[in-house]
């Protein structure tokens, strides 16, 4: 069965969300705050991310970092979000 992804009414932030992961700190909870203040993604379709990160398993409904989150942080297992 395929997985139910939340609806992102833009998606030209996500390869941002995940470029300013690989270089923030680690959050103890990753909420609406960190997601404005640390990550800067301060628009209203931004906060459709926090979902979608729960959603692929990166973050639990608390929004605490899961094991995948910190596999974010390593630079050698990226690829760039943008090519070109």
């Amino acid at each position: 069965m395929a997985a139910s992804l939340p609806y992102l009414a833009s998606n030209k932030n996500v390869g941002v969300l995940f470029d300013k992961i690989a270089s923030a700190k680690l959050p103890e909870k990753f909420t609406h705050s960190f997601l404005t203040t640390t990550i800067g993604l301060k628009g209203t379709n931004d906060r459709s991310l926090i979902p979608l990160l729960r959603n692929m398993g990166f973050i639990d409904q608390s929004g605490t970092p899961l094991p995948a989150y910190r596999l974010l942080k390593g630079h050698t297992n990226r690829l760039p979000s943008r090519v070109g």
